[in-house]
């Protein structure tokens, strides 16, 4: 299925190429990184936010949660080159994948290329995720059949992943 992801001023709209829009996301709170996955109708489906765990080691010390009511759904930790073996402030390392535990027992793959296009591989087979910088609209395709709110959640941990490498001035 051919999911069109749209920008919107506050909040990203998932739709299928007719126009029905399928599911919302957006930042649950105006400060923090807490985001909320809507059905059509705006009833919060998922929520997502990054766990900072300062007791383990550098690369390994940020978590994703994506959760559905009280029931955390999946977990996922960025992914990094074998040869990032140091965190340094002027220059980050570049997560090339994410890890995602899904909570029914799966482990799914997110990898990331060289243009920022992403392949996301299931159970069931895989999903794509056109360049995740553009400007217009992109594009993901997943299985048919697919919970759509469940993609447009794993969408925001892909969001987090992609925007770990950032260095922010204080």
């Amino acid at each position: 299925m051919t999911v069109i992801i749209k920008n919107s001023f506050s909040e990203k709209l998932f739709m299928v190429e007719t126009g029905k829009l399928l599911a919302i996301l957006k930042n649950a709170k105006v400060f923090g990184s807490e985001k909320a996955v809507m059905s059509p109708d705006k009833t919060v489906q998922y929520q997502t936010n990054i766990a900072n765990m300062p007791d383990k080691p550098a690369g390994k010390n940020r978590q994703y949660t994506l959760k559905q009511g009280s029931q955390t759904v999946a977990t996922a930790r960025p992914v990094y080159a074998a040869d990032a073996d140091y965190f340094s402030i002027s220059k980050p390392p570049h997560p090339v994948g994410m890890s995602i535990q899904v909570h029914s027992g799966t482990e799914w793959q997110v990898v990331r290329s060289e243009k920022n296009h992403l392949e996301i591989h299931t159970q069931d087979g895989f999903a794509t995720l056109t360049d995740f910088f553009s400007i217009g609209p992109q594009v993901m395709e997943v299985p048919d059949g697919s919970d759509i709110l469940l993609w447009a959640g794993v969408y925001a941990l892909i969001e987090y992943m992609m925007h770990e490498d950032e260095v922010s001035p204080v």
